[in-house]
């Protein structure tokens, strides 16, 4: 029998070709060739470390691999090897001197992600962007500048933890004990 184009003959009968992410629960429907019908959708296999990705486009690669040049390749952590083509850097990093290096991001640039880019001096990356640290009573000025890590924002500035009695209080943090308390 043969199957008119977009459908493939299967136990006698023509059937509809599903790619991709497609719905393939209605017994009129097959997947492409390559893709299995997974909980009632076309679905490619997950693909380990330095394996080929094989003709079908709905392939993923496993969780720490990435998609380079036919194959999945091992992602590596900033600072490890990049042994390239085995071995490949985070997205938006670089292989630098045989490891994995990203740039330093200045004040307001995005710093999300596995990348490795660090941000500036005197900046933190919070919510995806590097953002400048304020110190003990600063007014922060919110999504520009956060606090340092350790002090919390009240009333609009930045702040220590306050003490009860015998707590540690002082110290380069701006910490504070309670009223009535030494």
């Amino acid at each position: 029998m043969r199957c008119k184009a977009g459908y493939r003959c299967l136990h006698g009968q023509c059937r509809k070709v599903m790619g991709c992410g497609q719905m393939c629960d209605n017994p009129k429907w097959i997947c492409a060739v390559g893709v299995s019908c997974i909980k009632g959708k076309c679905t490619g296999r997950a693909v380990g470390e330095n394996g080929k990705f094989g003709g079908s486009s709905c392939n993923t690669c496993k969780a720490s691999t990435r998609y380079y040049q036919g194959k999945c390749r091992k992602v590596m952590h900033c600072g490890g090897k990049c042994d390239y083509p085995r071995w490949m850097c985070p997205i938006g990093s670089f292989c630098s001197k045989g490891k994995c290096a990203g740039l330093t991001v200045a004040e307001g640039g995005k710093c999300r992600g596995k990348s490795c880019n660090k941000c500036k001096a005197g900046t933190r990356c919070y919510l995806g962007k590097c953002r400048k640290e304020m110190g003990c009573n600063r007014k922060r000025d919110y999504p520009r500048w956060i606090c340092k890590s350790g002090l919390s924002c009240r009333n609009g500035k930045c702040q220590g933890r306050v003490f009860g009695e015998n707590g540690v209080c002082g110290g380069s943090l701006c910490n504070q004990c309670k009223t009535g308390t030494r």
